[in-house]
């Protein structure tokens, strides 16, 4: 592959230099206290900015629908800046109707059974919530998604956790295997799980075999599908293996046409 073929990748390496570090200059400054936290979210909110499409939106918050759910607070939400408004937003945090979000994710520094067990919640809650808040037109909803050959009314958000340190890569599938729930419907898994660490591991939904290769699997990807399960991909491109499969299913999010007025029923005015 030539150097021009590589241009793409070399820019996502850089932005991974910039994520460590950032971290780096934090632990030596700060130590170990619960602030790392909050700068390393921050971190990763700069470098998905810079690689996703200018029309999603990075934020951390809530999603709330039409219904009253809410989900936990969230280190990041990707959602449509260029459609509907937030519910409520003020610097960093931010509260956004749940059709008008794509994607939402955690942010640890060292990934341990607490953690996981703690984004799988939170992965449920997330993609509980009810999406059906959109304009119809003639007896259909406007926006329709063909998935995996089949009609659908509501695009699928994606959740991701993204963390500095894992463990070692045995102790990283029993860590895995032994915190991941039962899942009743690929619709309610997590895609992928992320490290950026020395023995870096991405966890995600492909229908590929997944081998230690630095190539990229052809046929892996975030939308997890019926036929979908989960595997292992090591690599030494963290960042821009994460990045690359990130940004080919943003390319692909809609604008979905939220209707606003649900949000206020039962409401005196």
């Amino acid at each position: 592959m030539s150097g021009a073929d590589n241009a793409y990748v070399r820019a996502l390496d850089y932005l991974s230099s910039e994520i460590e570090g950032t971290v780096s200059v934090i632990r030596d400054i700060i130590g170990h206290s619960g602030e790392i936290g909050t700068q390393v979210e921050r971190a990763f909110h700069s470098a998905l900015t810079k690689v996703l499409p200018e029309r999603v939106g990075v934020s951390s918050g809530f999603v709330l629908d039409s219904v009253g759910g809410i989900s936990s607070q969230l280190d990041i939400i990707l959602y449509d800046k260029h459609g509907v408004p937030p519910i409520f937003q003020d610097g960093e945090l931010g509260i956004f109707p749940a059709e008008a979000v794509y994607a939402a994710g955690e942010v640890k520094t060292r990934l341990g059974s607490k953690e996981i067990s703690d984004a799988w919640d939170k992965c449920f809650k997330f993609k509980s919530l009810d999406r059906s808040s959109q304009f119809i037109r003639r007896g259909q909803i406007q926006s329709i998604h063909y998935l995996y050959g089949k009609e659908s009314p509501h695009w699928l958000p994606q959740f991701f956790t993204l963390a500095v340190e894992s463990p070692t890569r045995e102790n990283f599938h029993k860590l895995i295997r032994d915190t991941m729930p039962e899942i009743s419907s690929y619709q309610m898994a997590m895609e992928s799980i992320c490290c950026l660490d020395g023995n870096l591991k991405i966890f995600m939904r492909t229908k590929a075999t997944c081998e230690s290769e630095e190539v990229l699997p052809e046929a892996a990807q975030f939308l997890s599908g019926p036929d979908f399960r989960w595997c292992t991909y090591t690599t030494h491109r963290p960042w821009a293996l994460f990045s690359l499969l990130l940004t080919s299913v943003a390319s692909q999010y809609p604008q979905t046409k939220v209707n606003m007025v649900p949000y206020a029923r039962k409401t005196a005015f």
